[in-house]
């Protein structure tokens, strides 16, 4: 039941938050037992009729319509604390300060903790697979530790679910830009942010024209989608029609042994269920995270600039966006140009199949690593980035050995790329 659900969402709550650290704020229990309750009087209420239903032999007429709220009803979930609610407030996971799931049903637990604005820091997020104090990842770290630890609606604007998700053991899903609307998102960077998900049969609830959203992909351009999807869709039971591209920039240096054996064995398991490896090269992977890390201060700095007391991150990101939109045209102007290479690539790689034109040279997928390491503790790592990192207290940056600001982003140049394309 709905009820049963509740109570042990909230039994996990007590017994795992206090060194999880995963929720920023939490509901009241018997304001969200109530909701349970009348979810589960409604199903009652159908399961009543079907009873009849069936005593009469199916020959009376009964509906049920409207008894529902949809596929989600009395399912609790959490929100990361950048989407504004009704019923909790926001606070983006700073000391300063849609209703799509609802209307499915869905029952707010409450709001799980992140990285300051989706960058900074606010509080450390632990891993809940792990007792040694690792780091769970950011920005949506909370999210991924409330999902892992059996109980999530969050954001990635370079990787801020897929990291987490990784860090976690659980399947973190970033869809296409405007596929879900981002309407009730606190901005970070807006041509970027996204909205994701971390339990993948949430998708087609979320995944609506918003007319409140500009960026949300209209009606008549989701139809083309759909039946695209459904035109190129294959059986791939034994995957001996799969091509899987491996690109060749991902080899980084900082790539650790662990990692690389993990990849390596995900490929060769593919390779024996049948799928096609390729190898294949996006030279213009490089102008990523320079693109990146000019475009998104750029557009923090045009959405916060305008708010005080931020944090350290929050802060320096800020500045350099500030830097970069009073510099002139010429930072952005590369980034217009790397963007048009990168993208180019990408099309060039993952060209489907033309049985018309004889091509046989893309692929359907690539598959990548998400970090360059296994979770990091926290006492070993400085978190600044906000895809790389998970929230932490400040203690943890000064730290010494590998640890450096550039080192705290070599994660990105797995994850960005997709939030570019």
């Amino acid at each position: 039941t709905s009820t049963a659900l509740v109570q042990d969402c909230f039994s996990q709550i007590t017994e795992h938050n206090s060194h999880l650290n995963a929720f920023i704020k939490v509901q009241n229990e018997s304001a969200v037992l109530e909701k349970a309750k009348e979810a589960d009087d409604r199903f009652i209420k159908v399961f009543k009729a079907i009873i009849v239903w069936i005593i009469y032999e199916y020959t009376c007429n009964i509906s049920i319509s409207g008894i529902i709220k949809g596929p989600l009803d009395g399912i609790p979930i959490t929100y990361k604390d950048n989407f504004c609610t009704k019923e909790l407030p926001t606070t983006c996971g700073s000391k300063m300060l849609k209703n799509l799931l609802q209307d499915a049903g869905a029952i707010m637990i409450g709001k799980t903790n992140m990285d300051e604005f989706g960058m900074g820091a606010f509080g450390p997020v632990y891993n809940p697979i792990d007792q040694e104090r690792r780091v769970a990842g950011g920005s949506s770290g909370g999210s991924a530790a409330a999902v892992a630890s059996g109980i999530s609606l969050g954001s990635d604007t370079g990787g801020s679910i897929r990291l987490p998700a990784s860090y976690c053991g659980v399947i973190g899903f970033k869809p296409s830009y405007g596929q879900c609307s981002r309407w009730g998102l606190v901005a970070y960077a807006s041509s970027l942010d996204t909205v994701v998900i971390l339990i993948p049969s949430f998708l087609d609830i979320i995944s609506k024209y918003d007319e409140k959203d500009p960026s949300s992909l209209p009606p008549k351009l989701r139809s083309i989608n759909a039946s695209l999807a459904s035109f190129n869709k294959t059986n791939y039971t034994n995957l001996s029609e799969l091509r899987v591209g491996i690109p060749q920039e991902y080899y980084v240096s900082e790539l650790s042994d662990p990692i690389k054996n993990l990849w390596k064995q995900g490929i060769s398991l593919l390779r024996s269920h049948g799928a096609t490896i390729v190898s294949v090269s996006c030279p213009s992977t490089k102008y990523a995270l320079p693109a990146y890390y000019i475009l998104a201060p750029a557009e923090a700095s045009s959405n916060l600039a305008r708010y005080d007391g931020f944090g350290e991150e929050v802060k320096r990101r800020i500045l350099l966006g500030t830097y970069t939109l009073t510099a002139g045209p010429n930072p952005l102007h590369l980034v217009k140009n790397g963007l048009s290479l990168y993208n180019r690539n990408n099309d060039e790689i993952l060209e489907i199949s033309d049985q018309l034109r004889k091509k046989n040279n893309g692929v359907d997928v690539i598959m990548t690593p998400v970090a360059i390491s296994t979770s990091p503790k926290t006492k070993d790592s400085s978190f600044l980035s906000n895809s790389s990192s998970c929230t932490s207290t400040d203690d943890t940056r000064n730290l010494d050995g590998d640890n450096s600001f550039v080192n705290a982003y070599v994660n990105d140049v797995f994850t960005i790329p997709a939030n570019l394309a």
